[in-house]
């Protein structure tokens, strides 16, 4: 291996150990811990597999929550964007107090919240 790829090794290797510690490990965590009954209370921590998954796959109240979560998103997502792309497009035009409008709107992004929320 040439010096110049273990230098890029080395540099990518702290954000790749970031990822794995606080992305990879949870999820691989929450995984494990899903193909459990677990009631700590009561000593219970069983295998079940993918029992889980099946019990959700046949539960009507997850199914319609699952539909709801998914329009919703669906919607929203759509909104904002839609709203956004009108909104620039405002911005983008040249009229009398753009730079004032423009200052405006950047207000909530230069203002923390913890200092707006006080």
């Amino acid at each position: 291996m040439s010096s110049i790829k273990l230098k890029a090794y080395l540099w990518v290797a702290p954000a790749a150990a970031a990822i794995f510690a606080f992305t990879l490990l949870p999820l691989a965590a929450a995984f494990w811990a899903s193909l459990h009954r677990r009631m700590p209370t009561f000593g219970i921590n069983d295998w079940v597999g993918l029992g889980n998954y099946l019990h959700l796959a046949g539960n009507p109240r997850f199914l319609q929550s699952l539909a709801t979560t998914l329009y919703f998103n669906a919607v929203s997502v759509t909104l904002e964007l839609l709203v956004g792309l009108i909104i620039a497009l405002f911005l983008w035009q040249d009229f009398r107090g753009h730079a004032w409008v423009l200052g405006l709107s950047l207000m909530p992004w230069i203002i923390p919240t913890p200092v707006s929320a006080k």
